[in-house]
């Protein structure tokens, strides 16, 4: 309708309201967009954790199981972080226990 997207109208709003240039990225980038221009974002590693919580989000629906969070550990994101494979397996670990409500059993 406006010919913008959600997250360009609220780096438009955050950039109006004069807020950090970080958050304004993360606003910005928090969608799939090339990860050339998150690797231009004042903070990279801001913007990589909200992309990473915004898809975690989208996976949240009736019926997911842990299958459904199979591959969130090799999103391009986890690259601005610094965790190796195995932290982020523990953290997808973490968040699928949380949102499942139920303990997994790891090992």
């Amino acid at each position: 309708t406006y010919g913008c997207t959600h997250a360009d109208a609220g780096a438009a709003l955050a950039l109006r309201w004069n807020l950090p240039k970080a958050l304004t990225d993360a606003i910005w980038l928090h969608h799939d967009v090339p990860e050339t221009r998150m690797a231009e974002a004042k903070q990279p590693e801001l913007v990589a954790l909200v992309r990473i919580a915004n898809k975690t989000d989208r996976l949240a629906a009736p019926g997911m199981t842990l299958e459904t969070f199979a591959h969130a550990a090799e999103w391009p994101e986890w690259a601005f972080l610094p965790l190796d494979a195995s932290e982020r397996a523990q953290t997808v670990l973490q968040a699928a226990e949380a949102i499942l409500e139920e303990p997994i059993p790891i090992g």
